[in-house]
């Protein structure tokens, strides 16, 4: 499954720099972990690329990621 490039901007903690699967971009899966645990909650967005900008995606994260840390 290819990855897409984005800028995860976390409810809590430090905007950084992402890979994420297609799941994880259309909060189907934890943004942190890429598992599809029940209790998905939103964590922040994420922003990928275009010509003239970026487009945002709501992310979700797994009870266990919920914060924004890192796995």
């Amino acid at each position: 499954m290819p990855l897409v490039k984005a800028n995860f901007r976390p409810l809590n903690g430090e905007e950084r720099n992402v890979a994420v699967t297609s799941a994880q971009l259309h909060a189907h899966a934890c943004i942190i972990c890429g598992n599809a645990p029940g209790g998905l909650q939103p964590a922040g967005h994420v922003y990928t690329p275009v010509a003239d900008g970026e487009v945002g995606w709501l992310v979700v994260a797994c009870p266990t990621h919920r914060t924004g840390e890192a796995a």
